[in-house]
């Protein structure tokens, strides 16, 4: 299924394989979540100045169903806390981040039963006041 996409680069030069591979996940978006009706991914630079770190890839990834909408970023690597300058390698972190809360969500739809239960809904015992 193709799921309508709104692709944006800022401060990125373009290519057709970033462009093909941004289609290719968000067509598999489809699978986690067929009520998706949109998607919104903007690849860019971050903006900064002068003496700050060198400049490295955001990408912002928005999955838009009936009632909420998904969204997940990817800007630094979470390991040393530099920038993430490939941008197929953050294309790719923001998708899965995005695939995961679908997924998380779907499950919680399916088994509800499986939902912790908040402490002041639980039953209190005889003798408790």
């Amino acid at each position: 299924m193709r799921v309508p996409l709104d692709l944006a680069f800022k401060g990125v030069e373009p290519t057709a394989s970033m462009e093909r591979l941004v289609r290719d996940l968000a067509d598999r978006l489809a699978r986690f979540e067929p009520r998706i009706i949109a998607c919104r991914v903007v690849v860019e630079t971050p903006h900064r100045s002068a003496h700050a770190d060198p400049r490295g890839i955001r990408v912002l990834v928005e999955a838009i169903k009936p009632g909420k909408t998904v969204v997940a970023s990817r800007e630094r690597n979470g390991e040393n806390g530099s920038a993430e300058f490939d941008p197929y390698r953050a294309i790719r972190k923001a998708f899965q981040a995005v695939e995961r809360q679908l997924k998380d969500r779907s499950h919680r739809r399916q088994h509800p039963w499986q939902q912790p239960v908040p402490p002041w809904r639980l039953p209190s015992l005889p003798g408790e006041e």
